[in-house]
C-alpha cells in the first residue's frame, strides 16, 4: 500500500506503465482502478489510509480530467 501511495502523481493520478519509464503521466485505468483496490484492502485487513476522503477525492478529479 505505501508503494501505491508514494507514486500517486501531485494532482491525486496513478501514472501506467513501468514507473522507472513514468514517474508523470497518469493512466485513466490505474487512476480508476487503485482507489477501489486500497478500500477493499482496507475493507480486508483493516489497514489504515491516511486521509481516504482527500486521497479518493484527489484520484476521482484527476480521473476526470484524464478523460476530458
Amino acid at each position: 500500500m505505501n508503494f501505491l501511495l508514494g507514486i500517486r502523481l501531485a494532482n491525486g493520478a496513478f501514472p501506467g506503465m513501468e514507473i522507472a519509464e513514468n514517474r508523470s503521466e497518469p493512466s485513466p485505468f490505474d487512476t480508476g482502478l487503485i482507489p477501489n483496490d486500497l478500500t477493499a484492502r482496507h475493507r480486508a485487513t483493516g489497514d489504515v489510509l491516511p486521509h481516504p476522503r482527500e486521497r479518493i477525492g484527489l484520484a476521482c478529479r484527476a480521473l476526470a480530467q484524464c478523460t476530458e
